[in-house]
This record gives C-alpha cells, structure tokens and sequence, in this order.
C-alpha cells in the first residue's frame, strides 16, 4: 500500500470504528466525522514524535512499535536510466511477536561472526533431528536482512563452513536499484544461496516478499514488517535479531572496528563452481 492508500483505509476504519462507538453509546451516527487531512495530520504528527525520541521506540501496545530508519543517499542507474534517491529518513513499524503465529524469539549477537556461527548450530541441530528422525522434510536455514548485513554474513558464512555455492544474487543498490532486503538459504543438501526477497510475480506485479515454507527464519531488526506479516503463517520459527552495537552501525565501510575483521579473507572454490558463478553474473 502506498501512503495515500493508508491515509485512504485509516480514515475510512477510524470512521467506522468511531460510529460504532457512538452506536454502543447510544448515541446518534457521525459517519463523516473525520477526513483525510485529520488522518495525514496524524501521520506527520506521529513522523514528529518518532524523530523527537531521537531513535528510540514509539511503541502501540500490543501491535508493535514505530522507529524511524536513516537512509543514505543512493544514486545508479538501471536500464539505462540515471535514478538517484536523496538522503532521508524512513518511519517503519515492527510488528510484535504476540500477534505473530509463528514461534518467535529475539536474539542479540556481538558481531556478524556471532550470528553466522548460531545459524551454523541451528542448521547442524535440525541436521541431526532429520538423521534421527527422517519423518518429513528437513527446513531449509534462512537469514534475512538488508545489503550491507547480508554481504557481511556471506563473506563470513564462506569463510568458516564448506558449504557448496549455489545461486548468488547479492548487488550494491547503485548497480541495479534494488534497495530491500536479501535471503540467504542454507538447504538440507549444505547449499548457500542468496536471492531478492523482495520478487515481482503474477499475482503481484508491483512486488511482493517471498514466502518462507516451514523454514527456519533469522531475521534482522531492520527488515520490513510486510516480511513478517507475510510469513507468520508459513515460517516454522523466525528469530529476531540485532547486533550489540547495531545504534553505532556503520554502512559497512570496510574500515571501523566492526568491520575490520571482514576486510580479507581466503576461501577455496571449485574451478567448476567459480565458473558456474561467472556464467550467472554474466547472465
């Protein structure tokens, strides 16, 4: 939905629900009581009162809680076509774990090698549960998150496992535009992929998250809440999570103490395997 079409539905909801209570009042009906200006009103007041609380939560007990997010300033080009997004900030909203139906839990690591080695330590346990009891389908392992989190997580996943490669698909914004968030998938067979999670289809032509089957779901506090909504019927488990220092996180600069230990590393491919991955590039 885009802003117009929230502004839209609140106003006809808040009318709604307001006559209703005049209705359990007894009182008579005001089904224009408010507009849509008394809704945008609401919105930019709400925007003023996340950025007065300089980045802290803005919470909606028992639906979650609103933020505000910093967004660089982007420029690239994509089909040819120069685009360019000035710097700004986002309003978002978490959704809160009571109204999701799926087991969910929150989770806090020091850095990203921290989390790669509790993903590893999911994947090798739900590994042996299969072994033991081969009963259904083993879940694939999954991480979600944006760019910047997603590309640290990859370089460390290949540096300290001998997974197989499998499809990559993992691009600075400035290349091709695409600005949300990634999906990295370990699958029963030891494969790592990354892909879009964010994919155009049939049924949604202007885009939509993926659904994760009965997978196992780490995913980062930035990623939008559409991602759960849209997953909390399907996902076996999804897990929260963010890093100690995620309120001093850079844009993973290559150069901070955070990201230091990222900068080089050595990992051995296969012959057939790099040019698997070069053939897909070249695609």
């Amino acid at each position: 939905m885009t802003r117009k079409d929230v502004i839209q539905e609140m106003t006809a909801r808040t009318n709604e629900k307001y006559n209703e209570m005049l209705e359990a009042e007894g009182k008579p009906a005001d089904k224009d009581k408010f507009h849509r200006r008394d809704v945008t009103a609401f919105f930019a007041a709400l925007e003023e009162l996340v950025t007065e609380a300089k980045g802290d939560k803005v919470p909606v007990p028992g639906l979650g809680y609103f933020t505000k997010r910093h967004v660089n300033a982007r420029a690239g080009v994509m089909k040819g076509v120069a685009w360019e997004k000035p710097e700004h900030n986002e309003l978002t909203f978490k959704v809160d774990s009571a109204i999701r139906n799926c087991e969910v839990t929150s989770m806090h690591f020091d850095d990203v090698y921290d989390l790669v080695d509790a993903v590893v330590d999911r994947f090798s346990y739900e590994e042996d549960k299969h072994d033991k009891n081969s009963d259904g389908d083993m879940p694939f392992v999954c991480v979600v998150a944006g760019y910047d989190i997603m590309r640290q997580v990859l370089k460390v996943m290949l540096e300290i496992t001998d997974f197989a490669i499998g499809n990559l698909e993992l691009l600075n914004a400035k290349v091709d535009g695409y600005d949300k968030e990634y999906v990295l998938t370990i699958s029963p067979d030891c494969e790592v992929s990354v892909e879009r999670c964010f994919v155009n289809s049939v049924p949604h032509p202007e885009g939509d998250y993926v659904y994760c089957y009965n997978d196992i779901v780490f995913v980062h506090g930035d990623v939008n809440s559409r991602f759960y909504i849209k997953n909390k019927n399907f996902a076996k488990e999804i897990i929260d999570f963010d890093f100690e220092d995620d309120e001093d996180d850079c844009d993973g600069c290559g150069y901070c103490e955070g990201c230091a230990p990222l900068k080089s590393f050595e990992i051995e491919i296969d012959t057939n395997d790099l040019l698997d991955i070069l053939a897909d590039v070249l695609r």
